[in-house]
């Protein structure tokens, strides 16, 4: 096998930028929660990044972290993924109606991912039938879209 030389090899003056987004993701706070483990620590910088995301769910329902996360001022001005979040537990609406209610409260708020787990039912949503029904019913605000642009359902 040939070895290359990488200090031979010409760069183009401009690479083109790539038809994908970077998500940087983290926990809202460091586990364990101890001082050289927080989020910020670890940010590699507003070039590498496109979004900042970051994973909730009912059975660590930990506010003051998620305030504090999405209001850093490392990355301020990036749009925020809530990258995972479920219910687990238990049927949670009152989770669910206070997580939607931060959502609308948060403008740099533009993705939810919803985990469904594996292995477990623990964060299966359909075990959870009150807690599905207020979701379908939250998605129904003109906050959300239906589809993702150019990805719409055929019929």
């Amino acid at each position: 096998m040939r070895k290359v030389n990488w200090g031979s090899i010409r760069r183009p003056a401009n690479v083109p930028k790539a038809p994908v987004s970077i998500v940087w993701s983290t926990l809202p706070s460091g586990s364990p929660e101890v001082k050289g483990n927080y989020p910020a620590l670890y940010w590699p910088g507003s070039k590498y990044v496109d979004w900042v995301g970051t994973d909730f769910f009912s059975n660590y329902p930990y506010w003051k972290d998620l305030n504090r996360f999405v209001h850093s001022k490392k990355w301020k001005r990036k749009p925020i993924a809530l990258t995972e979040w479920a219910v687990t537990g238990w049927d949670d609406v009152r989770f669910v109606n206070r997580l939607f209610e931060w959502v609308r409260s948060q403008p740099r708020v533009r993705m939810m991912i919803y985990y469904r787990g594996f292995g477990e039912d623990a964060y299966y949503p359909y075990s959870y039938p009150r807690t599905v029904r207020l979701i379908r019913k939250k998605l129904k605000s003109t906050r959300f879209i239906q589809y993702a642009k150019g990805y719409a359902r055929r019929r």
